[in-house]
């Protein structure tokens, strides 16, 4: 397991190691010459149940082809968007290292694009590799989420002209097959085609056998089997133990199902005890290694250090063929077939208690967390029935990973729990209140708080807990424009958490500098941060970009345009180097933001486009507040076509993210180029309870797009003198709101637009004041 740095999630290696074909394959020809017409079609579906040697037979047609190729195995584990996502980016960056990158910055950002915007962004990036090329994804069947179906149906839809896509699973995926059948994109292997004739059968048992096979008894083992390879070879087992291969032909009635079980403990009870218990043992595992399975069995081993206990009874599998498949090309992680590993499961569960059963996952629980595999940890635990354990797990990594800015990990895991344990845990109920806060989704921020308020009993001895509580109730208060009451709890908070490493400190300082300078102590608010700089170990990268970026903020509100730029440099060279994209985006906004309000658009245009690109990495406000920054930089510059395009794109990524005041900006920066343009009327209708109140001050903050100042925009440019009173009675309100929250950058832009009110309605002097 390695994390990857590209795509910010921990990838298995494992998964993408094509099955080795088996010494005692039979060669297929009519298969592999049928397999050929998938280099034809962008989707081939191979569909069978279980056991008839789907995978092999892609593998074998994969071995000496010429053709980059790429194979990935699909487990539950994947059966979430993103993951599976970062698992198929990587399969494609296995055999050209330098593609898809666009994707896989997209795929690292908090908010994942629409599923129509990835699967465009990436057909794009496939058309323009220059050479044809197979991706295999193996056990698609494991894969429920729709999302992923959608996703893959989406790409298929003009599929890329290099991309041939192998689909292997136990059923159809959940994919328009009618569809891709009828414009001829789609080859099928299926179950008549998979199964054994009786030529196939004769040469497979003679191979096993090394002798001679009857035409009469291949016939009767292919009817019994119905061409099932793998109850012929479960079979041909048996008979090896019996000595005779045509002993369990008597024996043998009902369907391939009563085979399956009937044959598989034959074989199961042939095997030495300690074999029997090492199989039973490791079932519960979709994968292992041998210092796993020594875990397992009540031992601890280190990696290729101990080639007794593990190590042999797995070389032991691979030699007697127990259905045993290698995942690597080193030969430490292995897996069963998935029906031979089903049957295990079946068998543990009659001879072993629920107890003792309990107690493996226990073990593979407490071997994955020790391994820093946590997902995996959650699973095992979970399936043990002991939810506080799964819960405790979460709490004690949840920081970890909201300190490199992948919350989503922790959504997921926060969505393996059941919601009972998830609502009487105080720390659960506050990592949500911190996704939300995250979005800036106050209300629910707001809602959360409370919750966990409420099952807390003494705050004091937990000062993390209680911070972190501070915080988020600091940051609600100041977008609410409760400056002192803010500041007095995000002092608090800082004075809780310092000394201790988690991502709310960072966050904490930031709004802490924000509050200071709300107040009107915006020197001794600088003064704080750049002492905390200073003193702050550079190794601590997440603190450093929020106390830097906390810099840029302020300097920002307060409208002190050139101190932005360098605050903005500052952390995008520590952005790039820790590779940090969140701090990257914000760095790119900030320089952009100060050079538009500087009427320097050749480089506003330049770092808009670079913060769009990580868009998603943004919280939603911010990220459409850049595409309207763009949007208007390119009106600015007389670009009316690319303006329009930008305004168009704005528009439709609000209403992918479907929030009301996200809708309202794409609606109001709409207008803002009509008035730009001196057209008559604006482009659309208000959204009056958006402009008729004075706005929040989250709506205001920095933000280039405020709606209810463009809409005063817009009644000043009507001229006529009802709408100009109604412009400069918003815009005093807007002033008076943004003077008493020190928010410099609004107040000028206020001050600005209400002389020109003012000069219209014939009040000269006061305009001139």
């Amino acid at each position: 397991m390695l994390g990857d740095e590209l795509t910010n999630t921990p990838i298995l290696l494992t998964k993408f190691h094509r099955p080795i074909v088996p010494s005692d394959h039979v060669y297929r020809a009519r298969l592999m010459e049928e397999f050929q017409k998938c280099y034809h079609h962008p989707l081939t579906l191979v569909s069978a149940p279980a056991g008839y040697g789907k995978s092999t037979l892609v593998s074998a047609c994969l071995d000496g082809c010429d053709v980059p190729n790429a194979w990935l195995s699909l487990d539950e584990s994947d059966d979430e968007l993103r993951i599976f996502l970062a698992y198929f980016l990587f399969a494609i960056h296995t055999m050209f290292s330098d593609t898809v990158t666009k994707t896989m910055t997209l795929i690292k950002a908090p908010n994942l694009p629409s599923l129509s915007t990835l699967a465009n962004i990436l057909a794009n990036e496939l058309d323009a590799i220059d050479r044809n090329f197979i991706l295999v994804l193996d056990d698609v069947h494991r894969i429920r989420e729709k999302a992923v179906h959608d996703f893959l149906d989406i790409l298929l839809q003009h599929p890329p002209r290099p991309m041939h896509l192998v689909i292997i699973g136990r059923r159809d995926p959940f994919l328009s097959i009618p569809t891709h059948r009828a414009r001829g994109q789609l080859f099928e292997i299926r179950l008549q085609d998979l199964r054994f004739t009786d030529v196939e059968t004769t040469s497979y048992l003679q191979q096993l056998f090394d002798k001679p096979i009857d035409r009469e008894s291949a016939v009767a083992w292919t009817a019994k089997t119905e061409g099932w390879v793998t109850g012929l070879r479960l079979a041909a087992l048996s008979m090896k133990h019996r000595g005779e291969y045509r002993s369990l032909l008597p024996e043998l009635r009902g369907g391939t199902q009563y085979v399956m079980e009937y044959l598989f403990n034959e074989i199961l009870s042939h095997q030495p005890p300690d074999v029997r218990n090492f199989l039973l043992k490791i079932s519960i595992l979709d994968r292992f290694c041998a210092p796993l399975c020594e875990s397992m069995c009540g031992n601890r081993v280190e990696p290729k250090k101990d080639k007794s206990g593990c190590w042999s009874l797995i070389s032991l599998l691979k030699r007697k063929n127990l259905f045993i498949i290698g995942l690597d090309a080193e030969g430490l992680w292995y897996r069963f077939h998935h029906l031979f590993q089903e049957l295990l499961q079946r068998q543990l569960e009659r001879d072993k208690s629920s107890i003792e059963i309990a107690e493996l996952h226990s073990r593979a629980c407490q071997w994955f967390e020790s391994e820093g595999l946590i997902t995996e940890s959650i699973r095992h635990a979970l399936a043990t029935g002991d939810d506080a354990r799964a819960a405790d797990i979460v709490e004690v990594y949840r920081h970890a990973e909201l300190s490199a800015d992948r919350w989503h990990v922790v959504l997921r895991w926060l969505g393996m729990l059941p919601v009972g344990i998830r609502q009487m845990r105080p720390k659960l109920i506050l990592t949500e209140a911190w996704i939300a806060n995250l979005q800036h989704q106050l209300t629910r921020t707001m809602s959360l708080l409370e919750q966990a308020e409420s099952l807390i009993v003494d705050r004091i001895s937990d000062p993390i807990v209680s911070g972190e509580i501070d915080f988020l109730r600091g940051y609600v208060m100041y977008f609410d424009g409760q400056a002192e009451s803010s500041l007095q709890i995000l002092e608090a908070s800082v004075s809780k958490l310092s000394g201790q490493k988690n991502p709310f400190l960072g966050e904490a300082e930031l709004m802490l500098g924000l509050a200071r300078c709300m107040v009107g102590r915006k020197d001794s608010a600088i003064r704080a941060l750049e002492a905390r700089i200073s003193e702050t170990d550079p190794a601590e990268d997440y603190l450093l970009s929020r106390l830097i970026a906390g810099l840029a903020f302020i300097y920002l509100v307060c409208g002190d345009l050139l101190f932005v730029r360098v605050e903005a440099n500052r952390l995008l060279h520590i952005s790039k180097k820790h590779n940090m994209l969140l701090a990257k985006a914000w760095s790119y906004y900030f320089l952009a933001s100060s050079q538009l309000n500087a009427g320097e658009f050749e480089a506003a245009l330049l770092h808009f486009a670079q913060a769009i690109e990580l868009r998603h990495m943004l919280e939603p406000r911010a990220a459409v507040d850049a595409m309207a920054g763009l949007t208007l930089t390119q009106q600015l510059m007389g670009l009316d076509d690319e303006a329009t395009e930008s305004c168009h794109r704005l528009k439709k990524f609000a209403s992918e993210l479907n929030e009301h005041n996200l809708l309202s900006v794409a609606r109001s920066c709409k207008t803002r180029l009509s008035v730009l343009r001196g057209e008559e009327k604006p482009a659309i209708d208000w959204d009056r309870s958006a402009v008729d109140e004075s706005p929040v001050l989250s709506e205001l903050f920095v933000w280039l797009e405020a709606p209810a100042i463009t809409r005063a925009r817009e009644l000043i440019v009507s001229g006529t003198k009802g709408n100009l009173e109604e412009a400069s009675e918003s815009l005093a309100a807007i002033q008076h709101q943004t003077e008493t929250a020190n928010l410099s950058c609004q107040t000028i832009e206020a001050a600005v637009l209400q002389a020109l009110a003012l000069d219209k309605l014939g009040r000269a002097d006061e305009a001139i004041r």
